[in-house]
């Protein structure tokens, strides 16, 4: 019997790029309604993990469930399909593009298979209130008409949410969303993940800051080198002696 209120469980997750062990083994349960952190050092397999349940990378060995349904295998575009949507650490918005025209891409990929042709049927007043709810939704309605390459990297990125919200996800996940912000930045997207989750959204993100990481979750996940050393709260993984080794390893590397 499938527990209604886990929403995605990986089982022994590997990938092996011929001798290297990326990710070993890791098992993951994220519950509807939680932000879980995937986080730990520089090479750990964060974003490798990441990968494989997004439908990038085809797993070595293992299963994804999502709402009990296996996963495993499926191409990103039947990943979707199924509710996950993923956002990039590098923002891949249409830069010539209007804010607006970029979420209308979204509503229009979901009905047909070109961009172009499909994004001129895209402007109707239905899909356009749409648009509006959605950019309120992360706070960037005030750009609708502004071009996404002239927006700062922060709004980038809430556009990039809103447009992974416009596909009506189970699953956001966002990858390492406060790389490259400044501090302040970095606080209003803190606050702006909290307003997702207080709405019912549920959140996987890569993190590689554990000062960000404890602001933003409500458990996470700790890989090293492909395996996973802790899981908890935030408190009890700050207080993992494994945790506090691999950052100090990390740390001590870099000097």
């Amino acid at each position: 019997m499938v527990d209604s209120e886990v929403l995605l469980e990986v089982r022994g997750l590997k990938k092996h790029f011929g001798g290297l062990k990326a990710v070993d083994g890791v098992d993951l349960t994220l519950k509807r309604g939680e932000t879980l952190g995937l986080i730990g050092p520089n090479g750990a397999g964060k974003t490798t993990f990441f990968n494989m349940v997004c439908g990038f990378y085809t797993p070595t060995e293992g299963t994804i469930r999502l709402k009990g349904e296996e996963i495993q295998g499926l191409p990103a575009h039947a990943v979707a399909r199924k509710g996950i949507a993923r956002t990039f650490q590098i923002t891949k918005v249409f830069k010539d593009m209007t804010v607006q025209d970029n979420l209308l891409a979204a509503f229009a990929l979901k009905q047909a298979p070109t961009l172009l042709s499909s994004l001129r049927r895209s402007h109707t007043r239905q899909n356009l209130e749409h648009v509006q709810a959605y950019l309120e939704r992360v706070d960037i309605a005030a750009f609708a008409k502004v071009k996404a390459g002239d927006l700062s990297l922060g709004y980038m990125r809430r556009l990039e949410i809103a447009r992974a919200l416009a596909l009506e996800p189970v699953l956001l996940m966002l990858d390492e969303p406060c790389a490259g912000l400044s501090k302040d930045a970095t606080l209003d997207f803190i606050e702006l993940v909290h307003k997702l989750r207080a709405s019912g959204t549920t959140i996987m993100l890569v993190e590689h800051n554990m000062a960000v990481a404890t602001a933003l979750c409500d458990r996470m996940t700790v890989l090293s080198y492909g395996v996973k050393i802790a899981e908890g709260t935030p408190q009890q993984v700050q207080n993992n002696q494994a945790v506090i080794d691999a950052y100090l390893g990390e740390a001590e590397e870099g000097e």
